[in-house]
C-alpha cells in the first residue's frame, strides 16, 4: 500500500495490482470515507463530533483524533493521500483480518473502495517464532540482543511496561527525541522504546 505509483506501472504492464493493507477493513474504509466525504471540514471547532458516512453502525470522531495528515495539509498529505487514492484503482487488496470479524466492513469495503478484497488474517510474525531468520528478516547481527531484552521483560510485571514505538515513517528531530526521554524517564513506569540509529530501528 506504501508504493501509491505502482498502480500506474501496473497498468502500463498490464498487471493486476493487489496491495497489501496490515491494518483492518474498519480502519480503511474510515479513511476512504472520511477523504471522500470530509465531514470533519464543516465542524466548527475541534472537539466537535462527526459520523463516519456509509457506515453500518454509527461511529463518532472529532478533528484531534484524526492523524495530521487528514486533519490538516503537511508534507505528509503529499504522501499518504495518493497512497490511498491509488488503493481505489488497484485490482485488489489483501487485509490482515478474517470474516469472523469484520464480515460486515468487507461489504462496506465494496461499497466505498469499490475493489476486491480478501481475508489473509490474523498474520503475525509469532507463528515463526523458533525460526530466527525469518522473525528478524536476515538481521542476524540484531539476534545477540535479542535475549537480554527477554530476559529484562521476564523480571518485569505483567502489563507494568510500555512499548513505544513511532513507526518507520517517523522523523523526529534531535529535540524531539530528547524531549521524549525525558517525559519516558520522568513517567515512573518501565520502558522498551524503538529509536532509529544509523538508518536502522534499534530498542
Amino acid at each position: 500500500m506504501c508504493y501509491p505509483w505502482t498502480v500506474e506501472s501496473a497498468s502500463e504492464l498490464g498487471i493486476p495490482k493487489i496491495f497489501f493493507y496490515s491494518s483492518s477493513y474498519l480502519s480503511d474504509c474510515a479513511t476512504h470515507s472520511i477523504l471522500r466525504h470530509r465531514p470533519n471540514e464543516r465542524l466548527v471547532s475541534d472537539t466537535d463530533k462527526f459520523t463516519i458516512p456509509g457506515f453500518p453502525h454509527r461511529i463518532e470522531m472529532t478533528r484531534l483524533q484524526l492523524p495530521d495528515w487528514e486533519r490538516i495539509r503537511n508534507e505528509m498529505s503529499g504522501y499518504f493521500v495518493p497512497m490511498f487514492e491509488s488503493e481505489s484503482r488497484s485490482y485488489g487488496a489483501l487485509y490482515n483480518s478474517f470474516d469472523e470479524l469484520e464480515s460486515e466492513y468487507k461489504q462496506v469495503h465494496k461499497s466505498i473502495v469499490g475493489i476486491k478484497s480478501w481475508s489473509i488474517g490474523p498474520v503475525s510474525a509469532w507463528v515463526n517464532k523458533d525460526d530466527g531468520p525469518k522473525v528478524n528478516r536476515g538481521q542476524k547481527e540484531d539476534l545477540t540482543e535479542e535475549p537480554e531484552c527477554l530476559t529484562w521483560l521476564n523480571t518485569k510485571r505483567d502489563e507494568s511496561v510500555l512499548y513505544v514505538s513511532f513507526g518507520s515513517l517517523t522523523r523526529l528531530s534531535h529535540d524531539q527525541l530528547v524531549e521524549l526521554a525525558h517525559g519516558l524517564e520522568h513517567c515512573g513506569h518501565n520502558f522498551i522504546w524503538v529509536i532509529r540509529k544509523k538508518g536502522r530501528k534499534r530498542e
